[in-house]
């Protein structure tokens, strides 16, 4: 199987899995609501990456990596708090992101990973 179209059915298979467990987590509040990621940046250490976006009360964050790419999904629940305030959520990395372009599930485009 060529390279191109392995890579593409591997990247559609991780799309598939982190809408899957979006549509299935719950918060004793209410949904979960799935946002975009505005930016991100390191974190303590070397496999840790916060994701920002808005003022919710409670957000979380997941990811699937693969050789090329890390998609990562962010959720919300709650009412967005008024007041200028950026939101984070940290996702934890089997591996230090590297080269890997990071990718917003909710809009498949890629996320600035500022320094």
């Amino acid at each position: 199987m060529r390279r191109d179209v392995m890579l593409g059915l591997v990247v559609a298979l991780l799309v598939l899995v982190v809408a899957v467990f979006g549509l299935i987590w719950w918060s004793s509040d209410g949904r979960w609501t799935a946002r975009s990621v505005s930016w991100a940046e390191p974190g303590d250490n070397d496999t840790d990456l916060i994701l920002y976006d808005g003022c919710f009360p409670e957000m979380r964050a997941s990811s699937l990596e693969g050789l090329e790419r890390v998609v990562v999904a962010l959720e919300t629940t709650g009412d967005r708090a008024g007041g200028d305030c950026a939101g984070a959520a940290t996702v934890t990395l089997s591996e230090p992101l590297g080269d890997r372009v990071l990718v917003d599930q909710t809009t498949g485009e890629p996320i600035e990973v500022r320094p």
